[in-house]
């Protein structure tokens, strides 16, 4: 459900809903797609939106959240489709301008991601389940979130027997690289996962006016100890 949440995010944000009420984003603590979605949108709170346009020529609904939050620009971009199979790829063009961009310079270029490989536990639950022989209940629903709803007490069994990896499983990790723009604007080519959510953090270099601001910073507190 996390490009589920995205779009629901977009949608929020685009016609000036002021309050969302949320249901159930753990199972016994441990984070669901969609609430590592909210937890991504969250890092994004505070910033001043930014204008987005897409341009789109497939079937799915592939869509993005931006902010300028201090000198960071924040993309979210998400790749929905109202069912879940087919689970396909979408090859994403994604330009974001900023005057601030000079030919050449090197900003850092943060990346977080959740589909069904990143941030997601729900799949090698259902592989253990199966192989221990627990099935759905006949009267679960389609789209169960609950545990014990879902698989009765032999599945919550399963959960807590295999809780530690689940967590694993659901943490959301983030790299970090340079990237070079252009003059007031960066490119690039991205495939976005069925379903998938990427949260993008563009960071501006660091001045020598700030870094010298920095070592001095340093200095004086290295002195108190």
């Amino acid at each position: 459900a996390a490009s589920f949440y995205a779009g629901l995010a977009d949608r929020v944000y685009r016609h000036g809903i002021r309050q969302v009420y949320e249901w159930a984003q753990t199972t016994d603590g441990i984070l669901h797609p969609r609430a590592q979605v909210i937890a991504l949108l969250d890092r994004m709170a505070g910033g001043q939106r930014v204008d987005v346009k897409v341009r789109a020529e497939s079937a799915a609904e592939c869509g993005a959240v931006a902010c300028r939050k201090g000198d960071d620009l924040y993309v979210l971009l998400y790749n929905h489709r109202a069912r879940r199979r087919p689970s396909v790829p979408e090859k994403v063009r994604l330009v974001v301008r900023d005057a601030r961009m000079r030919r050449g310079d090197t900003w850092r270029l943060s990346e977080s991601l959740v589909d069904a490989e990143h941030g997601t536990w729900a799949y090698a639950f259902a592989a253990d389940c199966r192989a221990a022989g627990v099935r759905p209940l006949p009267q679960a629903g389609r789209y169960e979130g609950s545990v014990s709803l879902l698989y009765g007490p032999p599945g919550v069994e399963v959960f807590r027997k295999n809780r530690e990896t689940y967590a694993r499983l659901a943490q959301v990790t983030e790299t970090a690289a340079p990237a070079t723009v252009g003059s007031g604007r960066f490119e690039r080519d991205l495939e976005m996962p069925g379903h998938s959510v990427r949260l993008l953090k563009l960071s501006p270099p660091v001045s020598a006016a700030d870094q010298a601001q920095r070592r001095s910073l340093w200095d004086s507190l290295r002195g108190l100890f």
